[in-house]
């Protein structure tokens, strides 16, 4: 965080985010830091999606510069295939087209570092797909095609992500 520029955060209302908000937030309190800049997506249209009202409160609590991107005309497929989910690259999906928007607009307003929570899962965990809950649920088809992306992801045979992802697990989680 120490730049001669501000920095900032992608912030939603996940855990991630929150908590990058906060640490800064307190380091703040005890060391001068340039500008600290958030920016989160606003959902109008479908406000099921809008995590504003948890991101607001601790942009406000520790007084950061909040901004606010519409993602009405930034959704997936607006410029596909330019945007969109690649299947060579299962970690780069819907949002990535909002992400390079954000963090356009961040350089707009001179942010020149920016945090985010972004696959904070992936660090504490390998998996972020539950493929345990798939094969209990016999969502079979869904199953198969997750397991087939993250072969080819690996760069491994089927059954070895097969084993990997679900046989081991499935031991431990039946014989622990």
């Amino acid at each position: 965080l120490r730049s001669t520029k501000p920095a900032g955060l992608l912030l939603s209302g996940g855990i991630d985010s929150m908590t990058i908000a906060a640490t800064v937030g307190q380091l703040r309190s005890h060391e001068a830091f340039p500008d600290f800049h958030v920016f989160s997506w606003a959902f109008n249209r479908f406000p099921e999606c809008d995590e504003r009202n948890l991101s607001k409160p601790v942009a406000e609590m520790y007084d950061f510069p909040s901004h606010h991107f519409d993602v009405e005309n930034a959704w997936t497929f607006k410029d596909y295939p330019e945007h969109g989910p690649d299947i060579n690259d299962p970690f780069i999906g819907n949002y990535q087209v909002l992400i390079e928007k954000t963090v356009q607009e961040a350089r707009d307003k001179g942010v020149r570092v920016l945090c985010s929570g972004a696959r904070g899962d992936v660090m504490v965990g390998e998996r972020i797909f539950d493929f345990l809950s798939l094969f209990w649920k016999g969502k079979w088809k869904t199953l198969k095609n997750e397991l087939q992306i993250q072969a080819q992801w690996r760069s491994q045979s089927f059954t070895k992500t097969l084993n990997h992802l679900l046989i081991h697990p499935a031991r431990r989680y039946v014989f622990p």
